[in-house]
């Protein structure tokens, strides 16, 4: 008897493990989705259109690190420089591997006169054996290495890809 009303037991609570996960992978995908959007409304220079679809991400899943990937690239199209910075360090908090936030955060670095450091965000993007277009990364890190006027790291990022 206490053996059938353990396994009751153990069975209720394992359907309500799989029905709480099930919330939180719904909310997952919502986020995806819309931070999916977002980027490509942003590479159409919708801006306001994207940054509603970034508020959806992220009211579903602001946990998910890519929202602020994407976001940070939207602030800095829009010159909003403390919010893009907050962004890619929030994103880059939530997921240190992102190769695509450390190059987008490189970029934005890069460009607001902050070379030296933006090198050290496509470094840190190169890292990732599986990321896949390190030679952005490397073309970055070589223009901002130029910018500074280091010619010999410039010439290597060219040669090592």
């Amino acid at each position: 008897m206490k053996l059938i009303t353990l396994l009751m037991l153990l069975v209720t609570l394992l359907r309500v493990c799989a029905t709480s996960r099930e919330p939180d992978e719904r909310a997952h995908n919502i986020a995806k989705i819309h931070t999916e959007l977002a980027a490509a409304y942003f590479e159409r220079k919708q801006y306001a259109v994207a940054l509603q679809e970034i508020g959806v991400a992220m009211q579903a899943d602001a946990s998910y690190a890519p929202i602020y990937n994407v976001s940070g690239l939207i602030r800095m199209a829009l010159r909003e420089d403390e919010q893009a910075e907050a962004d890619f360090r929030r994103g880059l908090k939530l997921d240190p591997d992102s190769s695509e936030t450390h190059n987008n955060f490189g970029w934005f670095l890069c460009q607001r006169g902050h070379e030296r450091e933006s090198i050290q965000q496509f470094l840190s993007a190169l890292k990732n054996p599986l990321y896949a277009t390190p030679e952005t990364a490397y073309a970055n890190a070589g223009i901002c290495a130029r910018k500074v006027g280091d010619l010999q790291a410039a010439e290597s990022t060219r040669n090592a890809h």
